[in-house]
């Protein structure tokens, strides 16, 4: 009988913890300020979400806007149907005209056909109420308004438009306004 020899391994030598490799994964570098990544679809979503939040904002400010000037008018109409005198009346109107426009600038006038003049029976500049006498109607933005029977809309340019019709400031000290909104009530 033989003797087989079994083969020898090599025995590997012990590394040192120092000379050991590990093969670890890289760690991927994190962007500074980076945001975190969202699915492109619930992007869309979030900035849908965040379009339609806006919208109903706007509309409810506008609803609120809306019921605001509803209940002016009910109150005027109120206010109407008590029979009040026609300087009340006149008055009333103004105030809430003025309330509802949040103006500091405004007037009611009134055209007496027969004697060619503008009166004034509510008048406010920079928030204090005026009293102007009566002037003749022909020319400004009262007589082309009166002249078209039309609106009168300036909101820009607004010294060439008082220029060009013949227009003044009324008041002790005037103000320059930016806009001018004139509408005749036929």
């Amino acid at each position: 009988m033989t003797e087989s020899k079994k083969p020898k391994t090599a025995k590997k030598p012990i590394k040192k913890p120092s000379e050991r490799t590990v093969k670890r994964a890289a760690k991927p570098k994190a962007k500074k300020n980076s945001a975190p990544k969202i699915p492109s679809n619930s992007r869309k979503i979030a900035l849908e979400n965040t379009r339609l939040v806006e919208e109903a904002q706007r509309l409810l400010k506008a609803e609120r806007q809306r019921a605001a000037e509803l209940a002016a008018i009910n109150m005027i109409q109120e206010k109407l149907a008590a029979k009040l005198e026609f300087n009340e009346m006149i008055n009333l109107v103004g105030d809430k005209i003025s309330e509802i426009f949040q103006t500091q600038e405004m007037s009611i006038r009134l055209i007496d056909h027969k004697a060619n003049m503008v009166y004034f029976p509510y008048m406010i500049d920079q928030g204090k109420r005026l009293y102007e006498d009566p002037m003749p109607l022909g020319v400004g933005f009262t007589g082309n308004i009166v002249r078209t029977r039309q609106p009168l809309v300036i909101n820009r340019n607004l010294q060439e438009y008082t220029d060009a019709l013949g227009s003044f400031t009324i008041g002790d000290e005037p103000v320059p306004s930016l806009a001018f909104l004139g509408a005749p009530i036929i």
